[in-house]
């Protein structure tokens, strides 16, 4: 059996949720899924983008956080919410990541910034 496998199945029987996304952001990342187990992963992290983004900023996961972003998944109202956690957790590498993306996909139309 396979590290992969292994990762996989514990995901699978984990019985707290906490652990559950943990192991799903592992084996999503590690890039060893095979297809049905990183189809399986990508369904769930997408129902779970929020306490994604919350454990990825809180652990400091910066480049995870930012594959994450380039799957294009989150809405602007999640955008948001990103970004309000990363103020509220002093993540200064995290806000501006999802500030940039921000940037790309809705843009600041609630602000004029012309001189």
């Amino acid at each position: 059996m396979s590290e992969a496998d292994i990762l996989f199945q514990k995901f699978q029987s984990a019985p707290r949720e906490d652990v559950r996304l943990g192991l799903a952001l592992e084996g999503y990342f590690s890039g060893l899924a095979d297809e049905t187990q990183k189809q399986a992963l990508e369904s769930y992290l997408r129902r779970r983008l929020r306490p994604a983004m919350e454990l990825l900023l809180r652990e400091g996961r910066t480049e995870e956080l930012e594959q994450l972003l380039e799957q294009g998944w989150l809405t602007a109202g999640l955008l948001e919410d990103g970004l309000s956690l990363a103020i509220s957790l002093k993540s200064t590498e995290g806000f501006v990541l999802l500030l940039r993306r921000k940037a790309e996909l809705v843009g600041f139309s609630d602000r004029d910034f012309s001189l």
